[in-house]
């Protein structure tokens, strides 16, 4: 029984390919309003990758590296044909006092 469940199931993979997406994207996909917003992106432009992601290196807790942000997410947004920047910005952190989140 066991053998034949395993040739059943590598004769289906052969010939239908894997049944899961094991790229890292589908890790997060899933219903909701992302998903809907990634469907209409793609039928405008394809099915290519339509994020951008900036990893920035610095001291970004001082005052200055928050107006540096800032400034970045407000550029970013203000760029045409762009319709959602999140950034820490914009992020929403609970402070619970002596710098505690």
């Amino acid at each position: 029984m066991t053998v034949a469940l395993g040739v059943a199931a590598g004769l289906r993979v052969w010939q239908e390919g894997p049944p899961l997406d094991f790229t890292p994207q589908a890790l997060f996909m899933d219903a909701g309003p992302e998903f809907d917003l990634l469907d209409r992106v793609e039928e405008e432009f394809g099915r290519e990758d339509n994020t951008i992601q900036l990893v920035l290196h610095g001291d970004i807790a001082t005052e200055a590296g928050m107006e540096a942000i800032r400034a970045l997410h407000a550029a970013v947004e203000a760029a045409p044909g762009v319709e959602t920047v999140r950034s820490a910005a914009t992020a929403v952190v609970v402070d619970g006092g002596n710098g505690l989140l």
